[in-house]
């Protein structure tokens, strides 16, 4: 059954059909981290309560489809309301931090911090941005347009504020078998219930899921166009860092198991790869073809292997794919240019080659995976040849009466990035 024809039987939007299938996993994961016996390696994966597995990579991901989300509220409003659009990018950074420490499990790890100075940077860094996004929810609250998903995403922080007072209450009882499933239960589905009114609240801003927009051309994932010149260079000083800090943050015992940064970084761009192939065809149902279906397979792929399987000959199995994916999205699809893509196959040859001798040592290891990904999200998100933008419409009708104008800014470069 069509998407279309599907919305109409249930009555559900296609937006509705999006935000519910986010929200159907979320709350899954939680029945599961309840229910499920976890006596096998297979079913931890699913257990909210146990860092780095499916189930935390998944809490992760959608902090950062939200964030992408809250990035359309910029990219929609920076030309017709200015103060609206800053608001919304202070959104979408705070919603990608959240992601980089559910994936990374950063607040886990502030104990490690030693001496106050170290504490009162982590403390005042904290309050200038909790300041930052408090003034933004004010402006949204204030424009009318946005009050409701100012409302619901100050619920979702007063949600997460009361996590860490349920994480001290944890550490400070013994609980019995069933109470500390019911204790996990309540903890994750708080946080759960969190992420899920973010995603709900940054929706607003991104429009014509599964469908062409009657209207006009908006922005949709618009961070994957706008930013990708940037992510590619901020990536690559974080990758360093994240691999460089990585081994002395597994090695402590405490922390042997939880999230790694560079997990978080590799994983996030596959993700977004994966996104930017498959969004011509949520944007308007354009046909993308079992080539780039298979890419986009691949790349939610070796994102999940980012968490479940570190083993050094899992993640050169992973390479070795994703090496043969990026030749064959050159050779079949002919609307890409080719030749711009050699640089990058012969930089992964050399990482590959170099991978099997130094092959145990913590830092590359981590290191390769995360430029790996950041080649494949270069090669995913390339500029198409020989398609022209879209022409701009008429401005709709809603727009005189305040509303936001969310894609004026964003025709010109839509016939970019497929």
């Amino acid at each position: 059954m069509a998407t279309s024809e599907l919305s109409e039987v249930t009555g559900l939007s296609k937006r509705g059909l999006w935000f519910g299938a986010g929200a159907l996993i979320s709350f899954g994961l939680v029945v599961t981290t309840a229910l499920v016996p976890f006596d096998r390696p297979i079913f931890r994966q699913f257990d909210l309560g146990v860092e780095s597995n499916l189930a935390s990579l998944w809490s992760g991901l959608m902090l950062l489809i939200s964030a992408l989300h809250a990035y359309d509220g910029w990219a929609g409003n920076r030309r017709h309301n200015l103060s609206w659009a800053s608001a919304w990018l202070v959104i979408a950074a705070a919603l990608a931090a959240l992601s980089l420490d559910e994936i990374g499990s950063l607040h886990e790890r502030v104990e490690l911090i030693k001496g106050w100075p170290g504490r009162a940077l982590i403390l005042g860094i904290a309050a200038v941005y909790g300041l930052a996004v408090a003034y933004s929810l004010f402006i949204l609250y204030r424009s009318h347009v946005f009050a409701s998903s100012a409302r619901l995403i100050s619920i979702s922080v007063a949600l997460l504020v009361t996590v860490p007072v349920q994480e001290y209450i944890q550490g400070q009882l013994t609980w019995p078998g069933y109470l500390d499933v019911l204790r996990v239960v309540v903890e994750e589905g708080t946080e759960i219930l969190a992420i899920v009114l973010f995603f709900k609240a940054s929706l607003v801003n991104t429009r014509g899921y599964l469908g062409p927009d009657p209207s006009k051309t908006f922005p949709f994932f618009q961070a994957v166009v706008d930013l990708r010149d940037f992510l590619l260079i901020a990536g690559f000083m974080a990758a360093v860092a994240f691999a460089w800090v990585g081994p002395s943050l597994a090695a402590v015992a405490n922390f042997s198991q939880s999230g790694m940064p560079s997990a978080w970084l590799a994983g996030a761009f596959y993700f977004v790869a994966a996104l930017a192939f498959v969004r011509p065809w949520l944007r308007s149902g354009q046909s993308i073809g079992w080539q780039t279906w298979t890419l986009v397979g691949l790349s939610l792929f070796a994102c999940a292997t980012t968490v479940v399987s570190p083993e050094a000959y899992m993640v050169h199995v992973c390479q070795a794919i994703l090496s043969g994916s990026l030749i064959l999205l050159c050779v079949l699809d002919k609307q890409r240019p080719t030749a711009s893509f050699l640089p990058m196959v012969f930089f992964l040859a050399i990482a590959l080659a170099v991978a099997w001798p130094l092959e145990g040592d913590p830092v590359f290891d981590a290191l390769l995976v995360e430029l790996v990904a950041m080649a494949f999200f270069f090669v995913a998100t390339a500029p198409k040849a020989h398609q022209p933008a879209p022409s701009a419409q008429a401005t709709p009708r809603g727009h005189e009466r305040g509303q936001p104008l969310t894609g004026s800014t964003t025709a010109s470069r839509e016939g970019k990035i497929g």
